[in-house]
């Protein structure tokens, strides 16, 4: 009866928020713990009474189920919900019995580490949560926006570009002449060739097939186009703020490598592209004029200077932070088939990426030039080259000028 309870549960909520309330550990802890049949059966009946309320006053799409995680993981006061949700007068004293208890905090992480479950809000394949266990009480910006692409892009609109677009049918093959210029493997990888050149700041812009191509979206020349594909997080971190890393291994191997691991070992990898930088596209005059450049990635189109800035509107890729030893290389990578040669800023693994650490870039030595009378890095790599000691150097030789 009990395991009929959590399939209704599940469905309605499926139905009604695109997933599950109960996960499959809450059934193994409920056969492995005969005492806490009463309490998971006291959940299920209030899961699916709230789903009722919930969907005859708020909108799921603006809320996606929220009000469950705070009730069935921690039982939350109905002094805690909005008040356009109606909980009958009849459901007090099972909430309150169900708060007090609070046995469901040993099955379930605590939620209040969490700044936000999703900041992506849906537009991507996974949820990025952000989580603060620092405990400073740092919340994100009120006025940042989560944009999976670049915005503006009619600084670079132009007519469709066939001249690069090719006629291949489905997937690209190895004897069609745009594998040629093609630096990603069959399984999406960027060729050893290509990394190299990469690591060396050496590779160019890397041309994507885009929408004019014959190709499907499955071919092997679509990788960074179709967006994030890594389990990533975002969080606080005690030396600079917020921070992010990735939830699965990212990892450099090769193709059989990767297969092993994911389907003998049950390993779950990603590949070697992370991400892309997204922001509003300005130009460089605009880029001038803003106080704040801390979120600006500067972009050489010819001989105009274009910026990204992410302050207001960005991904995750915002909260990526610098080191002198980074585990990230950036690669420009065009594929828009009505941009003139946008080239996106897209993020690759540099080395292999172990589950929980933290993902870094090199932020750049123009950039460093800038900061560094302002304050010293704190990356703490043994190759760090604009620690406090570099930063004191460059005072002394500031002030020796200016006297």
């Amino acid at each position: 009866m009990l395991n009929q309870d959590f399939y209704r549960c599940n469905s309605f909520a499926l139905d009604k928020t695109g997933f599950v309330i109960f996960p499959a550990t809450d059934q193994v802890q409920m056969i492995a713990c005969s005492r806490q049949v009463e309490h998971l059966r006291d959940r299920a009946y209030l899961s699916m009474q709230l789903c009722k309320c919930l969907t005859g006053t708020v909108g799921w799409a603006t809320y996606r189920g929220n009000f469950f995680w705070i009730f069935l993981e921690h039982g939350a006061s109905p002094d805690n919900i909005s008040t356009d949700m109606k909980i009958p007068p009849s459901l007090d004293s099972l909430i309150e019995r169900l708060r007090t208890e609070f046995q469901l905090k040993k099955l379930i992480p605590d939620h209040r580490r969490y700044v936000t479950r999703d900041l992506t809000m849906g537009r991507e394949r996974h949820p990025i949560t952000v989580e603060n266990c620092v405990g400073d009480g740092a919340v994100l910006d009120a006025d940042f926006e989560y944009v999976s692409t670049v915005l503006d892009l009619d600084l670079f609109r132009c007519k469709i570009d066939f001249s690069l677009a090719c006629r291949c049918v489905n997937n690209c093959q190895s004897d069609c002449p745009c594998v040629s210029r093609c630096v990603y493997d069959s399984s999406g990888r960027l060729t050893e060739k290509a990394r190299q050149l990469a690591e060396k700041q050496e590779l160019g812009m890397v041309l994507e097939c885009n929408g004019s191509c014959f190709c499907s979206s499955q071919c092997q020349s679509r990788v960074a186009q179709n967006g994030v594909r890594a389990h990533l997080e975002v969080y606080r971190s005690t030396r600079y703020g917020w921070a992010v890393r990735s939830a699965v291994p990212i990892q450099r191997g090769t193709h059989d490598l990767l297969w092993l691991s994911m389907f003998v070992f049950g390993v779950e990898f990603c590949r070697e592209f992370v991400c892309e930088y997204t922001g509003q596209l300005i130009s460089g005059e605009e880029a001038d004029r803003r106080e704040d450049d801390n979120y600006l990635f500067e972009i050489i189109d010819d001989a105009s200077s274009y910026c990204i800035d992410a302050k207001h509107h960005g991904n995750v890729s915002r909260f990526v932070n610098h080191s002198c030893d980074a585990n990230l290389m950036i690669v420009r990578v065009v594929w828009d088939a009505n941009v003139r040669h946008f080239p996106h800023i897209c993020f690759f693994a540099k080395n292999n990426i172990t589950r929980g650490e933290e993902l870094t870039i090199d932020y750049g030595k123009q950039w460093w030039d800038v900061k560094l009378r302002k304050f010293a890095c704190k990356c703490g790599s043994k190759n760090c080259m604009y620690g406090e000691e570099a930063r004191a150097k460059l005072l002394r030789e500031s002030a020796e000028v200016e006297n």
